[in-house]
């Protein structure tokens, strides 16, 4: 649901991924909450993560799962998983797992990000399954 919530106001030029000021303010006038130029920028800035001016999916995803007073850390941590799982597998791909972080703007180079998953992957079978992704975090 949030994926095509996003999706729906990602819709600046060639629909980047990213929330701009605009699209964020269109978004939450659709849920009711209309928003001043300030009061958008401090939004912005309490969503935006890794400082780069714009929201991303994963981003406005985690905030909003855990703006969630009942959600358990396991909770947020298992919906994430799931918004990272493309495929559906039931297993982080090392694919997944790099379109995630690219996603994010973190500049990681591949061997980072391949010593991430040889530390989450505790039975070394090359791809992260949910248990092993939800105890990291």
């Amino acid at each position: 649901e949030l994926k095509q919530v996003f999706e729906a106001f990602d819709t600046g030029g060639e629909a980047d991924g990213q929330l701009d000021l605009r699209e964020l303010g269109e978004l939450m006038k659709s849920m009711g909450t209309s928003l001043e130029k300030a009061e958008l920028l401090q939004l912005v800035e309490e969503l935006d993560s890794n400082g780069d001016g714009a929201v991303s999916f994963v981003e406005f995803a985690s905030h909003m799962l855990t703006d969630e007073e009942d959600e358990s850390a396991e909770e947020v941590a298992e919906a994430i998983f799931d918004m990272m799982d493309a495929d559906g597998s039931g297993n982080l791909t090392m694919a997944e797992i790099k379109a995630a972080f690219a996603s994010l703007h973190t500049g990681l180079s591949d061997d980072d990000i391949s010593e991430i998953v040889s530390r989450m992957d505790a039975d070394d079978s090359g791809d992260v399954d949910r248990a092993e992704f939800v105890q990291l975090l």
